[in-house]
């Protein structure tokens, strides 16, 4: 008779406390909601895109960027946007990240996209497919002293009161520059001093699909750094807490059976000889990758706490 066991209840706990507590002591302290951040209703539209039939002036986000003033909002319709303002603006210097795919100077600007799965800011070549992993369709961004510089996202630098919400970043990497972020609120890197006051993120998705060495990698997803709230990174703790309590309940169930003295004659010389030790070792199997998949979720919560300084 074999008996099936359950990880034991202060085992799943422990796990689901590391994993659900530690990184939210990190995003507290410096991502705090707060009620006067909310958008003003002033200010004109810019349409990018065409959206449901509606054919809007500019067909980049940083064209629209750039006509932007201080309370307009950028909307953004569905689409693949290889946006390249750092390969055909580079910075004189590198050196404070004042880099990105789609550059924001412009304080109080909302820029939002129509769907937060289908408005889709690539950092691959353009031409090449959404978010593709072929190493060949990469771009790791202009060559600098002999050595590709890297590349970000969406880059809010030195501007205050700036709301980024509803879209997809994917395949920026690093390079001998820096570079590597996703969506990053940027008050002068490496400066030591706060550059940026006020910002908001919302329904937020950073990905990359290829990787290569850490030197060509995606970095940090969702970034803040020498910046100060009022701030708020809402829905991303929600729906990752989702996740987390998912995987938790998984492992929970998970039943471990017991391996008895003898295995049935039925069993051991049935065709498929299920005995106890295989269902034992795929308990195991499903445990570790359980384990990782809470580890990467607790990683990629925890490097949003990097908002906290």
């Amino acid at each position: 008779m074999r008996v099936a066991t359950r990880l034991p209840r202060g085992a799943v706990a422990a796990i689901g406390a590391l994993m659900l507590i530690a990184p939210v002591a990190g995003l507290a302290s410096g991502a705090v909601a707060s009620a006067s951040a909310r958008p003003s209703a002033s200010g004109h539209v810019l349409l990018v895109g065409t959206f449901h039939g509606v054919k809007g002036k500019y067909t980049s986000i940083q064209a629209a960027v750039n006509a932007a003033k201080p309370g307009d909002w950028v909307l953004v319709a569905p689409g693949d946007y290889h946006e390249t303002d750092d390969l055909t603006n580079p910075p004189a210097d590198y050196s404070e990240g004042e880099f990105g795919g789609v550059l924001i100077t412009t304080p109080d600007l909302h820029v939002r996209g129509m769907d937060r799965a289908t408005v889709v800011v690539d950092g691959t070549k353009p031409g090449s497919p959404e978010c593709t992993s072929n190493p060949a369709d990469q771009e790791y961004g202009n060559v600098v002293g002999g050595t590709p510089a890297g590349r970000n996202g969406i880059v809010v630098f030195k501007a205050n009161d700036d709301w980024v919400e509803n879209l997809t970043v994917c395949n920026f990497l690093s390079g001998s520059k820096g570079g590597g972020n996703g969506v990053w609120w940027n008050g002068g890197d490496g400066t030591g001093k706060i550059g940026l006051a006020g910002y908001w993120g919302n329904y937020l998705t950073a990905t990359s699909s290829f990787f290569d060495t850490e030197s060509a990698a995606a970095t940090y997803g969702i970034f803040a750094s020498n910046s100060t709230g009022p701030a708020s990174w809402n829905e991303l703790y929600a729906k990752w807490r989702t996740k987390m309590e998912a995987l938790i309940g998984e492992l929970g169930e998970l039943r471990v059976p017991g391996l008895p003295e003898y295995e049935p004659d039925e069993v051991a010389f049935s065709e498929d000889r299920n005995t106890a030790f295989y269902e034992v070792l795929d308990a195991y199997g499903r445990c570790l990758r359980l384990g990782d998949l809470m580890w990467q979720h607790h990683f990629e919560f925890l490097l949003l706490g990097y908002g906290a300084y």
